[in-house]
């Protein structure tokens, strides 16, 4: 009996100890087939469902925002090991929601083709989303914040464009647009145009959430501010043997140890400039590629990082100056029969620098990054029929062939084909030598030293109306390209429907641009951040050069840009030359899109806290003005 009874009790101990074992599920809850671990704040990481891994198969497109039990929670990251050996995971698009990628993520999907970071979904479309309560005219705060939606509820979306620029909608109507905004402390000043101009204001949380003050209408509501990608993890997507398609996105600053050691099928790598560090080994045996492009943002690249890549023919690097190499001799940063057979192309006024650099140096052949003739699809240096069917081939067969993106939008399709057939028309495609000054932004944009149309700082060039590409001798509604017939009637680049059709479109697509299509795909107008960079970064003042009046910037490093005042066309008359210069920016003036933003000065003097109103405005969109571009960097 004692023995059995010994029995008994080592039984109901063996079980009370398996009912203290906590559960091996590794997830808060499921929706739509994706597990999740509630982070608190409303934010939840995708995770695994648990210790077995394999949890994922096929294509999964991660949410920016899951609801569950009546809450509305933001994805805001992928866990370690959250899609670990899933060995019948095929595609999957990360949302612009999700800021980091953790370790050992993908590891071992070995079926995994195609991976798109910074995936714009019907959830994140509105970046930053609000939903709140309609309190009163007064502004009546009862302490709660809400993030609901329904038929009586107001929603309140804050959107953001990848430029920056802000908009606004009350129950899906556009309310507030175009809103210009500046940093002031942990706050961001905002103003908007309605008649006159008035104020917003926002305040960023310990956690990353936006506090909103609007008005009096309005008063307290949260909503997650994401900034995209921007750690991917160590070993993150190791030996996912059939990864073929590989997307970044714009925001990722860090690539991990061993990210994407041995994915053998990737052929092209393109790593954005945002990339500021590769990690060690972090290509290593990556022996499918042939060529890649490193951006112009890399400072730090790890031992090994593409040792084994042994078929590598063609690496770009946009970096000015040579990114650096960890020093370990056990592990090579390329293989070394890649420094003889391959050809690195680089900024050509860093040629020097990298034929004295570590690693660099030990490439046979640098070449300064070559000029491409826009067109130029089949790369013979002409620009014919053979490239409008190279096109067509590229759209119908390979559709890979990312040369016959001809307009830069990255997709190859009939635009492309245009844009060829315009060239051809329009005789010799442009060419892109001309000069530019680093000026020490901190964006690192380049801008040329002259305007469109001109071979020397002083000259004015040639005027041009917004989203037009030649300069003509009348500049009126009447012949306005993007018009029918009157400016208050548009055809394109227009979110308001009582001035016309609407596109929403917020930038000049490439073939409206007049610098791409007057000196290349090196070239662009600039935005209106990169305007306002120029601004508050230089320092500025009015002055005469070989008899031409203008501003005169200096850059943080002491070179300088001239900006002459070259006036403006208004019908077939000029204004104000000599006294006032007006120069576009790539974006439309949303609220009055009939109008587009341009930086503008005259002699008068000004402090800092004056720039932005002296400075900054904008024109009707059929007057001519003068166009500075920003260089930008190709492969």
């Amino acid at each position: 009996m004692k023995k059995c009874n010994f029995s008994f009790r080592l039984l109901v101990a063996a079980l009370s100890m398996m009912l203290a074992v906590p559960s091996i599920m590794a997830y808060t809850f499921e929706e739509g087939g994706i597990y999740y671990n509630d982070c608190g704040n409303n934010q939840v990481k995708v995770t695994f469902r648990d210790e077995s891994y394999n949890s994922y198969s096929g294509d999964v497109n991660i949410p920016s925002t899951v609801n569950h039990a009546g809450n509305t929670y933001f994805v805001c990251g992928i866990e370690s090991k959250a899609f670990y050996n899933c060995s019948g995971l095929t595609s999957v698009k990360i949302p612009t929601m999700v800021t980091a990628i953790g370790d050992d993520a993908f590891s071992y999907c070995r079926a995994l083709r195609s991976v798109e970071i910074g995936h714009i979904d019907d959830s994140s479309i509105a970046v930053d989303r609000i939903c709140g309560r309609w309190e009163s005219a007064y502004g009546i705060d009862d302490g709660n914040e809400y993030i609901i939606d329904g038929p009586d509820i107001v929603q309140f979306e804050f959107y953001a464009n990848n430029t920056g620029r802000y908009f606004f909608k009350l129950n899906n109507t556009l309310a507030y647009e175009d809103l210009n905004w500046e940093t002031r402390g942990n706050r961001l000043y905002i103003t908007y145009y309605d008649g006159d101009y008035d104020e917003l204001y926002y305040l960023f949380d310990e956690n990353g959430y936006l506090v909103l003050s609007l008005t009096s209408s309005f008063d307290h509501y949260t909503a997650y501010r994401p900034t995209g990608i921007t750690t991917i993890g160590s070993h993150a997507f190791h030996e996912c043997d059939n990864l073929t398609n590989l997307d970044f996105g714009n925001n990722v600053l860090s690539i991990g140890d061993h990210a994407f050691f041995r994915c053998v099928s990737l052929k092209e790598l393109n790593i954005p400039n945002s990339v500021e560090t590769i990690g060690n080994c972090a290509f290593l045996h990556c022996q499918g590629l042939t060529q890649m492009n490193i951006g112009n943002g890399v400072m730090s690249i790890g031992y090994g990082a593409f040792g084994g890549a042994w078929q590598l023919g063609s690496i770009t690097c946009q970096a000015v100056c040579p990114p650096s190499f960890a020093v370990d001799e056990s592990w090579s940063a390329f293989n070394n029969n890649v420094y003889e057979q391959a050809t690195l192309f680089v900024p050509e006024a860093s040629i020097d620098q990298y034929r004295t650099a570590y690693v660099w140096k030990d490439f046979i052949n640098i070449q300064g990054i070559a000029d491409h003739i826009p067109g130029d699809v089949n790369g013979d240096g002409e620009v014919n029929i053979a490239d409008v069917n190279a096109v067509i081939n590229v759209i119908l067969v390979s559709g890979s062939d990312m040369n016959a993106d001809v307009n830069n939008d990255g997709e190859v399709n009939i635009a492309d084909m245009n844009m060829v057939i315009n060239y051809i028309l329009g005789g010799a495609a442009p060419t892109q030598n001309h000069e530019y000054v680093d000026l020490g932004l901190p964006s690192g944009t380049l801008w040329a030293t002259c305007n469109i149309g001109a071979d020397s700082p002083e000259e004015y060039g040639n005027y041009f109306a917004w989203g037009e590409t030649t300069p003509k001798s009348d500049y009126t509604e009447e012949n306005y390209k993007w018009c029918d017939g009157s400016i208050y009637d548009l055809t394109k680049y227009n979110s308001r429907s009582e001035y016309g059709t609407t596109d929403y479109k917020y930038e000049l697509d490439a073939e409206d641009d007049a610098a791409y299509v007057n000196w290349g795909p090196s070239w662009r107008m600039p935005t209106t951040e990169q305007q306002r960079e120029l601004l508050y970064e230089c320092s500025w003042e009015w002055t005469t050069r070989n008899g031409v009046k203008g501003r005169l910037g200096t850059g943080p490093n002491g070179n300088t840009i001239f900006l002459p005042a070259a006036g403006y066309y208004s019908g077939n008359l000029i204004d104000n030359v000599g006294k006032l210069g007006v120069y576009w920016s790539s974006s439309p003036q949303s609220t009055m899109p009939f109008c587009a933003f341009v930086l503008h000065f005259d002699s008068g003097n000004f402090d800092a806290g004056d720039k932005i109103d002296i400075w900054w405005g904008f024109y009707y969109r059929s007057n001519g003005a003068s166009v500075r571009a920003v260089r930008v960097l190709q492969n």
